[in-house]
């Protein structure tokens, strides 16, 4: 009898082993993931001139002429730019994050992972490189980078079918059927097949992309066309190529929907991505930090007087007595069932504070300095405020989580939105494209006021899930006094 418990107890702990160095490397493969994306991402933000608006190829080197249409050649190119930047940083993100994703789904078999990781990773690298190093002014070859969507889609395949095979034996439940593989597979490859031939027919269809006074492209004329034209034919091309792309996009993520149908998404996988998008804020910061000390034009473009009072850098002082405020009440708060509601509702009433008393500084104040520089105050109490939540508050549910993950890459969007703007009011690269949109409202202050509606919108579901809770308690205890 001992003999056999000495036997077992040999096994348990040569399992327990093997866990801990399946752990081991699931954490060295996380962290390298992180460490990469998070130094990748800065460094694209911080030469974000030669990265993103590939001024390379820009005439005298310069942003002014970045979305100049005074010519065919600035519009081509212009085009070209926005191509290569979307298609590569799709290619970056898209890797990295299904990389991340995987760690997960792959934690019990991280072995098997390894391939596939490396392959992941190696196109994330692909990307960084032809992001700094890959500039041309021909059409055509820009738009052979489309090419490399080839690796990606078969890597794609071959990782949801290897998924499949290890779902079986783990959740044979959720993986009982091989209809959901097989609609996803044959989205992706209908999406992958679209996004090749556009690119294929598009630059064969005459020497220029767009129409000028000499040629014509067939292609970019005919899809001009379907949109500007009104009649029946085009109406019902538009609403049927609608209607086929939100299926196919259905069709793409139908495990995703089958996860969530089945409530197979678990805490953790949010937990996941919340690290990943603090680290996309952090990058972000870092960067929008650096474009606070650009020298810039004044912008004056419909003769309002530009408002240089440095008295609304006070907001500074309200945003430091908030969060003295947000750590006084969450410290006093009391751990129980309902401390992690309550202390949600305090952050979110936190955050709505600061980004109501932002938004409308941005409202009445025009001067591009002052209110980066109580951007950056706001989101940098805002991420210590989280972080000191998540010190106390381990778990969270997913709506919560999914808030706080959409919260963080809104923030993102809007440090970014706000630093290329003054990255365009570089007297060299002086570019008034963020001031021409046909609105009462500017792009930085569009963007603020969804930050705004976000957290509202959360604060709504919060304060009903509170009614909620405390009706339930109430009813009990009046069921209770019955008895």
């Amino acid at each position: 009898m001992s003999l056999k418990l000495q036997e077992q107890k040999i096994v348990n702990f040569e399992e327990l082993q093997i866990k801990q160095r399946k752990n081991i490397l699931y954490l060295v493969f996380k962290y390298l993931l992180i460490v990469f994306f998070g130094i990748s991402l800065t460094t694209i933000l911080l030469m974000s001139p030669l990265t993103i608006f590939a001024n390379k190829i820009l005439k005298f080197n310069s942003l002014q002429f970045f979305l100049n249409y005074t010519d065919s050649s600035q519009k081509t190119l212009s085009f070209l730019i926005i191509y290569k930047i979307i298609l590569l940083l799709f290619i970056l993100f898209y890797s990295v994050f299904i990389n991340y994703n995987n760690l997960l789904m792959y934690k019990q078999n991280i072995k098997v992972y390894i391939p596939l990781y490396i392959t992941y990773f190696s196109l994330s690298i692909i990307s960084i490189g032809l992001i700094f190093g890959y500039f041309t002014k021909e059409s055509s070859e820009m738009l052979n980078l489309i090419y490399i969507l080839v690796p990606l889609f078969l890597i794609r395949l071959y990782d949801l079918t290897l998924r499949y095979s290890i779902g079986k034996k783990q959740d044979p439940t959720l993986y009982k059927s091989l209809k959901p593989l097989l609609l996803t597979l044959i989205s992706k490859g209908i999406l992958f097949l679209i996004s090749i031939t556009i690119f294929v027919i598009w630059p064969l269809s005459s020497p220029g992309l767009f129409n000028d006074y000499t040629i014509k492209n067939t292609f970019y004329t005919t899809i001009r066309e379907i949109f500007e034209v009104n009649n029946f034919k085009n109406f019902m091309i538009i609403i049927s190529s609608f209607v086929f792309l939100g299926i196919l996009l259905l069709g793409n993520f139908s495990y995703s929907i089958i996860y969530l149908m089945n409530k197979k998404v678990k805490p953790e996988s949010f937990k996941h991505f919340i690290h990943m998008s603090l680290v996309t804020l952090s990058s972000s910061l870092i960067w929008f930090i650096r474009t606070i000390f650009y020298k810039t034009k004044t912008v004056d473009i419909i003769n309002n007087p530009i408002n240089q009072n440095y008295f609304y850098l006070f907001l500074i002082l309200f945003i430091v007595l908030i969060f003295i405020g947000f750590i006084f009440i969450i410290k006093k708060i009391k751990n129980n069932l309902k401390a992690s509601l309550i202390s949600l509702i305090v952050l979110g009433v936190e955050q709505l504070l600061f980004w109501s008393v932002y938004f409308i500084t941005i409202l009445v104040n025009n001067s591009a300095t002052v209110n980066m520089i109580n951007l950056s105050i706001i989101i940098l109490f805002s991420l210590i405020s989280y972080v000191i939540f998540f010190t106390k508050y381990k778990s969270l549910n997913n709506i919560s989580s999914l808030f706080f993950i959409t919260n963080f890459v809104i923030m993102s969007v809007t440090l970014s939105i706000f630093g290329f703007n003054q990255l365009f009011l570089v007297p060299e690269n002086y570019n008034l494209i963020f001031y021409t949109i046909n609105s009462n409202l500017s792009i930085t202050q569009i963007v603020t006021a969804v930050q705004l509606a976000s957290i509202i919108c959360y604060l709504v579901y919060l304060l009903i899930k509170m009614i909620i809770i405390l009706s339930t308690i109430t009813k009990l205890s009046e069921n209770i006094k019955g008895v």
